[in-house]
């Protein structure tokens, strides 16, 4: 995983806001999408609408620093005001600036045990990912939580 941070968080909204919910997540990925460092920045939602997964992913700590200050900045408010957090998650070694931030959501820390995932590479028809030397994102490591479910949304939509 190197210097990269990632981290899954479990949400319930709550009654009534999925709508407000639904809109301010919209905003806050378009927000994010042209930033530096961020790597993945998804949303999963149950099908009662009600429970979410987030998962996020950046290149270093610094990335994700600069990020969740921008989220508190411009999102905080109405975030807390829509959602509960059940569960933060992070994976990796984050700094100790990153780490006095997330603690204050309430983060359980999960250090590099072993282990690989692949970047997005092409997958064959058989749904199975390969990663040919020189490919597109050959070589580099991500958390296979978000990659694993891409790779279904991809795969279902291909066929």
């Amino acid at each position: 995983m190197g210097e990269q941070v990632a981290w899954h968080v479990e949400l319930m909204v709550r009654p009534g806001v999925r709508e407000a919910f639904r809109e301010l997540t919209g905003a806050m990925a378009e927000a994010t999408r042209g930033k530096l460092g961020v790597r993945s920045y998804e949303r999963f939602i149950r099908a009662d609408d009600m429970g979410v997964h987030v998962y996020e992913r950046y290149v270093d700590s610094a990335a994700a620093v600069a990020h969740v200050r921008t989220f508190q900045r411009q999102f905080g408010d109405r975030f807390v005001g829509l959602v509960d957090r059940t569960r933060f998650t992070v994976y990796g070694t984050p700094s100790v600036e990153l780490r006095g931030i997330l603690d204050g959501f309430g983060a359980t820390y999960m250090a590099p045990f072993g282990g690989f995932a692949r970047e997005d590479g092409p997958v064959s028809h058989a749904g199975k990912a390969r990663c040919r030397p020189g490919a597109r994102g050959a070589g580099r490591h991500v958390s296979g939580l978000a990659r694993r479910a891409a790779y279904r949304v991809r795969l279902s939509a291909a066929a």
